[in-house]
């Protein structure tokens, strides 16, 4: 009986030491630099001028691919254009041929109204 209530217990110390991997979990543009965010809290960045890459000087070296790139219209505006982003699809892969799609800017939540249809208070 001591023996199972300490087993859970030993097993628990000797995961301790051993980390989840990380992925990540967001991406955005600021201008044409895209900044990736992962899990644990990391951030790195790459230039999107070259469509293609692998993020450098970073933790996690994953391989980019931006697709369908489109400026807003509205980020050459002086003051507020930083404000918004591009359209594109950004494709992450790692070396085990993992793969993490995202499109920015986020899509805004529905709040269950169906597709597409955006009720306000």
């Amino acid at each position: 009986m001591r023996a199972a209530l300490i087993l859970p217990l030993v097993l628990a110390a000797c995961a301790g030491g051993m980390r989840a991997p990380s992925w990540p979990d967001d991406v955005s543009f600021r201008g044409d630099v895209m900044r990736v965010s992962f899990n644990d809290g990391t951030r790195c960045s790459a230039s999107a001028a070259q469509g293609t890459g692998t993020l450098g000087d970073c933790r996690y070296p994953l391989h980019y691919r931006i697709e369908d790139f489109r400026p807003s219209h509205l980020a050459g505006v002086p003051g507020i254009g930083g404000l918004f982003q591009p359209y594109a699809r950004v494709v992450l892969s790692d070396a085990s041929g993992r793969s993490w799609s995202f499109r920015t800017p986020r899509p805004i939540a529905t709040r269950d109204q169906g597709d597409g249809t955006l009720v306000t208070p």
